[in-house]
């Protein structure tokens, strides 16, 4: 009997144990979740690189040389100055947007590999450290994406509409230099 309990008592342990099938719904939805995030982020970085490569175009079309900003009028070298100063200072707020976004992706990405390790270890059947952590680390981050990306959003919304505005200025200004030329 006592070799038996022995025998038994290792088994009964063991099945108690929660295996990596017990968290094949979590690990699951934290991926496709994860990739559904990594697109929605990828899609904004895009989109905030579209908008800054169109200002820096604008910017280059409406750039005076040296040669021809000393041939203006002191009146309209002012406005050409004011209108170049409001564009720069509008398309500038661009710029935390990028960084904070690429600070985050950085992160993103290293936390990827964990993410990865998960789903292949659901795959051999083996997945190394505490599970329901990662999954609760990893689940909470991309909460926190979420929410980044939306303040994001807004953020690009606004600094695009005040962008727009600055280089429709610019464009008024720039044309009345040139056609005057």
């Amino acid at each position: 009997m006592k070799n038996l309990v022995l025998f038994i008592l290792p088994l009964f342990i063991l099945s108690c144990k929660p295996g990596v099938e017990s968290f094949r719904p979590q690990i699951e939805e934290l991926g496709t979740n994860w990739d559904n995030t990594t697109k929605s982020v990828t899609e904004f970085a895009n989109s905030l690189t579209t908008d800054i490569s169109g200002f820096t175009n604008i910017a280059s079309t409406m750039t005076l040389s040296e040669e021809a900003l000393k041939g203006l009028k002191p009146d309209m070298a002012a406005k050409y100055a004011e209108a170049t100063t409001a564009f720069s200072s509008a398309t500038a707020a661009f710029g935390p947007i990028q960084s904070e976004l690429g600070d985050f992706n950085k992160m993103w990405v290293e936390k990827s590999q964990t993410v990865e390790n998960l789903k292949k270890g659901l795959a051999e059947g083996k997945i190394e450290g505490d599970v329901k952590m990662q999954i609760a680390d990893l689940t909470a981050l991309i909460a926190q994406a979420t929410e980044k990306l939306s303040g994001w959003q807004a953020k690009q919304t606004e600094t695009k509409a005040a962008a727009d505005a600055a280089s429709l200025k610019l464009k008024e200004v720039y044309e009345m230099i040139t056609v005057k030329k």
